[in-house]
């Protein structure tokens, strides 16, 4: 459930610089604590339509987006948590509805033509490849289908290292709105020449241990 929120996420801008475009699956280990899993994300072209699978040992996951990464359709089913729900967007509506813990939820969430982002791995596609420096948007939070308000800034390119490969990566501050920034924050880093996610750090909360995301494979 973890990763859904936290990362809880790339397929063509040019054929030449774009990952996505070139390789078709991914895949990234998630480490909390003692705990690890290992998450295999693959792209599929339809038509006007981006799909992008999600599966791990115990969960599934499927969004629909545009080329431009704007999502539109977002799943998430883990059997084990008794947990399965639809995000569905039209127009200026958020349709959430599922069972959370075995807990039957639906709610309509009004946001205007806000952005949302589901799974910042590549729902920010279009934020990191953009000239903008920070960008606002929605996110439903998958432990009770809330609506929640975000912003993301970005910060200078760094060298960050992954399973000793040295990266120049565009860091990029997730965080709460206003003051409330104070309370949680988590930082996503992306290639700064291809724009593929590399990583995520951050926590669910005071006290909880970091989730830490990379890129398995390259």
């Amino acid at each position: 459930m973890k990763k859904i929120f936290l990362l809880s996420w790339i397929i063509c801008f040019s054929l030449c610089c774009d990952p996505f475009s070139l390789k078709t699956t991914y895949q990234y280990l998630e480490q909390t604590g003692d705990d690890q899993s290992v998450t295999t994300w693959s792209f599929k072209n339809k038509k006007a339509l981006l799909l992008i699978y999600g599966n791990d040992s115990v969960s599934k996951t499927y969004i629909e987006c545009s080329h431009d990464f704007i999502e539109s359709t977002y799943k998430y089913e883990n059997p084990v948590e008794n947990t399965i729900f639809t995000l569905i967007r039209n127009k200026d509506k958020i349709t959430a509805k599922g069972k959370i813990k075995g807990e039957e939820i639906e709610i309509i969430h009004d946001v205007g033509d806000g952005n949302w982002v589901q799974n910042v791995g590549f729902g920010l596609q279009n934020f990191v490849r953009s000239k903008k420096t920070s960008y606002s948007f929605f996110k439903i939070n998958p432990n009770n289908l809330d609506l929640v308000e975000m912003v993301a800034k970005k910060e200078d390119v760094e060298t960050i290292k992954i399973q000793n490969k040295k990266y120049e990566a565009i860091p990029v501050r997730i965080s709460l709105p206003g003051t409330k920034s104070l309370f949680w924050h988590a930082y996503a880093w992306f290639d700064a020449q291809t724009y593929l996610f590399l990583k995520y750090q951050g926590n669910s909360g005071p006290g909880t241990d970091d989730t830490i995301i990379t890129l398995k494979n390259q």
